[in-house]
């Protein structure tokens, strides 16, 4: 059984396109998983305790995509229009920036 936020992403993704990693963290204080595909990065929000519902915070290509770390735990994702969000994490940014960047540069044959 897949779970609700990540059936919600994959919704999202193009043919050809899969989720590569995940992360829980917080976005603009929502709780929910951060999601990285092989084009774009996405946020899911979770609420509720008993009764899930999720929601899609973002879905931004890597090509209009700016981040900035914020300290040891933060992350600031900014898309091209230039809409901020703020992200936390319980792990080291620098990791959640490892993955990103792995999947942010084009791999050459």
């Amino acid at each position: 059984m897949v779970d609700k936020w990540l059936e919600l992403a994959q919704k999202n993704l193009e043919s050809g396109d899969d989720i590569e990693k995940t992360y829980t963290g917080n976005c603009d204080r929502k709780y929910g998983h951060l999601l990285m595909s092989k084009k774009k990065l996405l946020f899911v929000s979770e609420e509720g305790l008993f009764s899930k519902k999720y929601s899609l915070v973002f879905d931004i290509p890597y090509d209009k995509l700016k981040t900035n770390p914020k300290g040891r735990y933060g992350l600031e994702v900014i898309d091209a229009e230039g809409k901020r969000h703020d992200l936390t994490f319980d792990i080291p940014v620098s990791t959640v920036m490892e993955g990103l960047q792995g999947l942010m540069t084009p791999t050459h044959s």
